[in-house]
């Protein structure tokens, strides 16, 4: 088990704690539950496959987790999490498209300053 491993394992951790649970990780990530764990822990490093995947699943840059950026969410973003949490996996699916479409097209029209 290496230092480095065990901070990639922590920032996946954290970064997941905040709206998955490992179980939906793994299946967003297409990665069995214990292979997660492992990784998690430290007690293994991951492919560049997998570390990828996990990525994808959440929405983060490999940076994230290869090299610490610190994931904090807002209070607003935080509720957002929980409620997506607490969905089916599909359901939870179409939620995620529907606010990326929508946090896409503010982004694209230039509109995105707070009222």
């Amino acid at each position: 088990m290496t230092d480095f491993n065990v901070l990639m394992g922590q920032r996946i951790q954290t970064a997941r704690g905040h709206f998955l649970t490992r179980e939906k990780l793994s299946e967003l990530a297409d990665i069995s539950p214990r292979t997660l764990q492992s990784i998690e822990k430290g007690e293994r490093g991951t492919t560049a496959e997998n570390a990828a995947k996990i990525c994808k699943a959440l929405n983060l840059s490999a940076d994230a987790i290869l090299l610490g950026y610190k994931f904090e969410a807002s209070d607003e973003v935080s509720v957002i999490m929980e409620m997506l949490k607490n969905m089916e996996p599909q359901a939870q699916k179409t939620a995620v498209a529907i606010l990326k479409a929508y946090v896409g097209g503010i982004i694209e029209t230039g509109n995105n300053t707070q009222e």
